[in-house]
């Protein structure tokens, strides 16, 4: 099934139209995407694209149409297994932090403060969009409003990749290892756990470190009424990066390859760097308007 056999369909939305099984997601966003750029629309959600697709396809017309049922992606990630953590609620996720087991720690604190840091940041801006004030800006606020979208997305699954990670390490660790063959597998197993236990917090600092540009830019324009909310998400941000590299370099120690560990060391150090010189930008620029702005 692709987005020719969909749009086929839109063509008999209005007397009724109604798909057997279930569907890809990709086509059904493809149509989305023909529908916003026909229209104008901006939208960036995800499930708030299906919804329009499913809309405007007239999917509803003849029977109810659950797409988290039957979008076969829906269908198999829609589980409160999938994403444990993500899955919590915030009381819960909190109890979660503070229980006396060693994961989820410090690395899925930084992946959930920088999605909550990106959502700030795209919050903000949406506040300047739409307002007859700031109409001028519209289409730089069009632009930098998915930077912010897309790091939130990112960060959002590392919470949950962050402890399997985490656990992964811990379950090679408990490997038996009474045989040569069983020694090898462990270590082999334990080697690949800490590989992915360091990739994982460079992805939250790379995906956090994503927004810097867009954030800068949207400092000098936002909606002032709003500017703390953004000061809070930069920090936020600055807090991902840091706490994911700190992640990453306490992982290190249990990587045995010493060129990959060099070259992970540069790359954490690298990140840091760049967030904190895009940070005290930022940070810089929002303080510039705070006193600008003050009676």
């Amino acid at each position: 099934m692709d987005i020719h056999f969909l749009m086929c369909i839109s063509f008999s939305f209005q007397i009724g139209s109604e798909i057997v099984g279930l569907v890809p997601l990709k086509p059904v966003l493809e149509a989305a995407e023909y529908f916003i750029k026909k229209e104008n629309l901006f939208i960036l959600e995800e499930e708030q694209k299906v919804q329009l697709a499913v809309s405007r396809l007239g999917l509803n017309t003849l029977s109810p149409f659950d797409y988290k049922t039957r979008i076969i992606e829906y269908a198999v990630a829609n589980s409160a297994a999938t994403s444990p953590l993500l899955n919590l609620t915030v009381k819960n996720f909190v109890g979660e932090v503070a229980a006396r087991k060693p994961a989820p720690g410090g690395g899925s604190v930084a992946a959930l403060v920088g999605s909550m840091g990106a959502a700030l940041c795209r919050m903000v801006g949406l506040l300047t969009y739409g307002n007859k004030k700031f109409e001028h800006l519209e289409t730089e606020i069009r632009r930098l409003v998915p930077v912010f979208h897309d790091a939130m997305e990112n960060l959002l699954p590392l919470v949950d990749a962050d402890t399997k990670a985490f656990n992964s390490i811990i379950e090679a660790h408990r490997l038996p290892s009474a045989t040569p063959d069983e020694k090898i597998a462990k270590e082999t197993a334990i080697q690949t756990a800490t590989l992915t236990a360091i990739q994982v917090p460079m992805a939250t600092a790379k995906a956090a470190n994503s927004a810097w540009a867009a954030l800068l830019e949207l400092s000098a324009i936002a909606n002032i009424t709003a500017i703390s909310d953004l000061q809070v998400g930069a920090k936020s941000l600055e807090t991902a990066v840091q706490g994911a590299v700190w992640n990453v370099q306490i992982n290190l120690s249990g990587l045995r390859d010493e060129e990959q560990r060099a070259k992970f060391r540069v790359e954490a150090e690298e990140e840091l760097r760049l967030c904190q010189e895009k940070f005290a930008a930022v940070n810089k620029a929002i303080e510039k308007r705070k006193e600008d702005s003050s009676p």
